[in-house]
């Protein structure tokens, strides 16, 4: 199973964090509270998330947290 949530700072800005715990890949839709270009600080990699999600496949016990950039 993968955790999925969102967070806010006490400024509004928001993340997107993704966990996955299990020892196999996972392919899951993230949900994204609003579109444009959001970063995984995990990997440095920039998305343009585009309709709210993003498909993504996740490795064993692998993570990504996500900001807006």
């Amino acid at each position: 199973p993968v955790l999925r949530f969102w967070r806010w700072d006490d400024q509004g800005r928001a993340a997107v964090v993704a966990l996955n715990f299990s020892h196999r890949r996972q392919r899951i839709e993230l949900h994204f509270p609003y579109g444009g270009k959001w970063q995984n600080v995990v990997t440095g990699r920039t998305r343009e998330v585009a309709g709210g999600a993003l498909d993504l496949t996740f490795g064993p016990f692998s993570a990504a947290l996500f900001i807006p950039v």
